[in-house]
């Protein structure tokens, strides 16, 4: 199980990459793997019983809240009062970075020791020296010019850079910078230094730098100055703050960043529609090459994470992998995941549903792939032919099969509704598009046009990972939480009559051979929009159905077992949106008491119906342009998750395994 040294603060929305250089800093002082807290974020409530060492300037979006708090080598900057409340209620020892911010707290009365920063403590480098840089002041001859400005970059890229600038400042012969953690840590490595007097006048806030004067750091001459015994003023003091001995090490760990996106049971706000103008959508350029982030949400899948991860990586799709471990997890998930990336957060638990959007926050990418751990990525995952769809079509969103895989792990079931089961996975990662559901189970939903994606695929394995027992309890928990949900269809196969086929079989292939009994369609008439189509024996329906119905009746027809369909042809497209009315009745009774029913258009998931009563009722499906402006053949599936046969029930003799009655239909342009 994860647990963490310590906590330390780590950055999303900052420029300057001085700040994670800090953090490296304190995390080598530190040793073992520390939690990372945001620093523009409110402190989540895991890993309370850990201390959270906070260091740096604070001076911009912290926290400024919470116990359980040491304070070492802090420098106050802007909104004094509330900083000073927050370190005076840690009711721990303050170190302060300089004397500057010492007599600050004492005029608020609070005591505290100025012990340096943690910057001072890197190790003396006697190494081969190479190289000159002037690090954000004017160029000086001979150097080569680098900055501490940075975009907005995850944590992990961050870390990175900010081990490589930490490199560059050991190794160079001479330095010239105004920037204070390029300062200090030239002073710790023995690196020369140069602060160029000019550079000083111009700073707006010169009370961040008063640890300089402290020291006695001369400008405009190159410095090498003894900071051991300021080093080790540090050290004391987190020593006696920690009540334990640090032991620094060579090559720190990144920090796992901590969020808490949602709290287990918790109210969830109503996923509320998204209107956003294409303008407000962050469209990649069209010339642009869009970067994908794969976010894998895990719990206890340290078993399942390595073909998990080893899929995405050998796909070649995305440029990062972005892994949310559960911090109700005991195994060893974060180690397993962070020797494949480096961007690993712990979230609180939750229902990944409802806060995707959250967690698609952490991912740098602009479309951003969602895969469980107990899947892999199979198919052809080509990142050019997705970036000319992307370029041309203008698609926001993008649904892929999903294949569910049976032991011993070579076939997959390619009898419906396992196959084709389409999963909205890939979307643009833009918060003004997406809205979350409120109930588990459901689909994020994503603003704009949608595209099927045949040629690559998710193969889930948990038919495989899982044994007979371990499913069922998982359907009966899924059903405590849906009781108008049931996914036991899914999970518990063996109890159906199923086709298999090889893994090696494509998609396309598979629905060819599962299509081969389908009676040819031959429409009686084309379907006029805003008429009704009448399911009863003497109506006018049948012409428009296809395979999955039974004989019509003198009030409908039932669709049979677990999917129907119909089609209806058009003399033109409708160049416009419309909505569906269907007058239904369901197959419900005591000892059915719930029937749950999906509409699919073409794969795409566009309504979910519950029924506890057998009354007819009325139900509509507003369709948009986007989805059948251009279609002639708008085409319906009607899934039935829990079809029921009345002989099984023990109601009557009847055996067929009926779904949803139909009594009439009418597709209205809008």
């Amino acid at each position: 199980m994860f647990r963490p040294r310590a906590r330390v603060l780590v950055y999303r929305r900052t420029t300057n990459i001085g700040d994670a250089i800090q953090t490296v800093a304190m995390a080598r002082l530190l040793g073992g793997t520390c939690a990372g807290v945001y620093r523009d974020s409110p402190i989540p409530d895991l890993y309370l019983d850990v201390p959270f060492v906070v260091s740096g300037w604070l001076g911009w979006g912290s926290p400024v809240d919470g116990g359980n708090c040491i304070f070492a080598g802090v420098h106050l900057g802007h909104r004094e009062p509330d900083y000073v409340r927050w370190i005076r209620e840690s009711g721990r020892p303050v170190g302060t970075r300089d004397e500057y911010t010492k007599r600050l707290l004492a005029c608020n009365n609070v005591s505290s020791e100025a012990i340096g920063c943690a910057t001072l403590t890197f190790p003396r480098y006697t190494g081969p020296r190479r190289g000159r840089l002037s690090v954000d002041v004017e160029p000086v001859e001979g150097t080569q010019l680098e900055t501490s400005v940075i975009p907005n970059l995850s944590w992990a890229d961050q870390w990175g850079l900010a081990l490589h600038r930490l490199d560059q400042l050991r190794k160079a012969e001479i330095v010239y910078t105004r920037r204070l953690h390029a300062i200090l840590p030239c002073l710790a490595f023995g690196t020369p230094v140069v602060f160029p007097f000019r550079e000083f006048r111009d700073l707006f806030d010169k009370t961040r730098l008063s640890l300089l004067h402290d020291i006695g750091f001369l400008f405009d001459k190159p410095v090498e100055m003894d900071v051991g015994p300021i080093a080790e003023r540090f050290v004391r003091f987190l020593e006696t703050a920690l009540e334990a001995p640090l032991r620094p090490v060579e090559a720190p760990c990144m920090p796992v960043p901590v969020m808490a996106p949602a709290i287990e049971g918790a109210p969830s706000p109503a996923a509320r529609p998204v209107e956003p103008s294409r303008d407000a959508a962050r469209q990649p350029s069209l010339t642009a090459r869009p970067r994908v982030s794969t976010l894998v949400v895990t719990r206890d899948g340290a078993s399942r994470l390595p073909a998990c991860l080893a899929s995405i990586q050998e796909s070649g799709f995305a440029e990062d992998v972005v892994v949310c471990v559960d911090s109700r997890t005991t195994d060893e998930s974060v180690a397993v995941a962070r020797s494949f990336t480096q961007h690993v957060h712990l979230v609180r638990g939750g229902h990944i549903e409802m806060v995707e959007s959250r967690l698609a926050s952490l991912c740098p990418g602009d479309f951003v792939l969602r895969v469980d751990d107990d899947e892999r990525l199979g198919g052809d995952w080509d990142k050019k032919y997705f970036e000319f769809l992307v370029r041309c079509n203008d698609i926001t969103h993008f649904w892929t099969p999903c294949r569910w895989v049976v032991p011993p792990g070579d076939q997959f079931i390619a009898s419906p509704p396992w196959f084709p089961d389409l999963h909205m996975r890939l979307y643009l990662n833009n918060p003004l598009i997406i809205s979350c559901p409120n109930r588990i189970h459901e689909c994020l939903r994503v603003e704009g046009r949608p595209l099927v994606l045949y040629d690559r695929w998710i193969e889930h394995l948990n038919l495989v990972l899982s044994p007979r027992a371990e499913r069922e309890a998982k359907c009966r928990r899924y059903l405590s939480l849906r009781p108008d949900h049931d996914l036991s269809l899914y999970y518990l196969y063996e109890d159906q009559s199923v086709e298999l086929m090889p893994l090696t079989t494509s998609p396309l292939t598979a629905a060819e051979i599962m299509s081969k009994d389908l009676k040819p369609f031959r429409p009686l008439v084309i379907y006029q929009p805003g008429s009704d189509l009448l399911f009863r024996s003497d109506g006018n329906a049948h012409g428009y159905l296809l395979d999955g119905w039974n004989s019509p009746e003198s009030w409908g027809a039932w669709t049979l077992d677990h999917e129907a369909g119909l089609c209806l042809p058009l003399e033109e497209s409708m160049g416009r949106g419309a909505t569906l009315t269907a007058v239904v009745q369901p197959f419900v009774n005591a000892k059915h008491p719930v029937s749950s029913v999906q509409v699919l258009y073409f794969g795409q998931r566009i309504a979910e119906w519950t029924f506890e009563s057998s009354a007819q009722v009325e139900k509509q499906i507003v369709l948009s342009p986007d989805l059948v402006s251009s279609d002639r053949s708008p085409s319906f599936v009607i899934r039935v998750l829990n079809p029921a046969s009345p002989i099984e029930l023990g109601d009557s003799t009847d055996p067929r395994r009926l779904g949803l009655g139909f009594v009439s239909l009418r597709l209205t342009p809008t």
